[in-house]
């Protein structure tokens, strides 16, 4: 299984603040915007897959969570592709 922090596999301790203040250093040395923060990580892969494509229960399995309803909060879903899926149901009951 594709697991978001491969260091658990391996039982190595790599606390989320730890990681998440030395991403922090490095968005601020490639003077990137303050707002972007280690969290967003998980959630613009969760985005990018869903907009791919990738079904939100397989993106579920590859951010390890328990519920589909946890995955689909990470998950912001473009306007362009929405209204591509309104588009198939519309094609689907009208032909």
């Amino acid at each position: 299984m594709c697991r978001q922090f491969p260091a658990k596999e391996k039982n190595l301790k790599h606390p989320v603040p730890s990681i998440s203040s030395r991403f922090k250093k490095c968005v601020r040395k490639a003077n990137l915007p303050e707002d972007i923060h280690f969290h967003i990580l998980p959630h613009t892969t969760a985005s990018w897959l869903i907009q791919q494509g990738v079904p939100v229960t397989y993106v579920q399995k590859i951010l390890e969570h328990t519920n589909v309803a946890t995955t689909l909060i990470y998950t912001h879903q473009a306007e362009e592709h929405l209204k591509r899926a309104v588009q198939k149901i519309d094609a689907f009951i009208y032909n």
